[in-house]
């Protein structure tokens, strides 16, 4: 059994950014476990939903054959950014940020930050398309007239209140 101390809990003020907390303000990273889950979050999410629709268009050989292609180019991507980021530790590169600055400089630094923002944005917007349309075929299974809560504008709407903005309000994304 568990006590209630073993969990992380979350302060008040680290949510609403209301109130100030000299525990907040501290710099904190979400580690090596965390980062990786992240990534593969990233990377598994949204690509993995079209493995399916990939597999039918190029059939069993092709699909697998593409995956595996794939999977040697992102493979050897991570390798050149390891050893790029080891070069480069001794100028302060110490995130892909920091490291694309240091090679590129401040105007392409912002084109990588401005492209990470727009591919969460799809990634979000993909995500909660997809609740939206699983959400109204679940109810409309059930209900057999149009119910305003089968709407899928309203589940769209609903699901980032409920879900995305609490999630956005977060001050450090190592809570998530």
């Amino acid at each position: 059994s568990h006590d209630i101390d073993d969990y992380p809990s979350i302060n008040a003020s680290e949510t609403t950014g209301l109130m100030k907390n000299d525990e907040t303000s501290k710099k904190t990273t979400s580690g090596i476990a965390g980062s990786t889950f992240n990534l593969s979050n990233a990377v598994l999410g949204g690509g993995i939903l079209s493995f399916p629709y990939a597999f039918a268009e190029a059939g069993l050989i092709g699909g697998i054959t593409a995956t595996i292609v794939l999977l040697l180019f992102a493979f050897g991507a991570l390798i050149i950014i390891v050893m790029t980021s080891d070069i480069y530790a001794k100028d302060g590169a110490d995130s892909y940020q920091s490291l694309v600055k240091v090679i590129y400089g401040t105007k392409v630094e912002m084109i990588m930050i401005l492209s990470i923002a727009i591919y969460g944005f799809g990634g979000c917007v993909t995500f909660l398309v997809i609740i939206g349309d699983q959400f109204t075929a679940i109810v409309d299974n059930f209900v057999t007239t149009d119910a305003w809560y089968s709407d899928r504008d309203f589940v769209i709407t609903l699901a980032s209140v409920i879900f995305v903005l609490p999630l956005c309000l977060l001050k450090r994304i190592s809570l998530l």
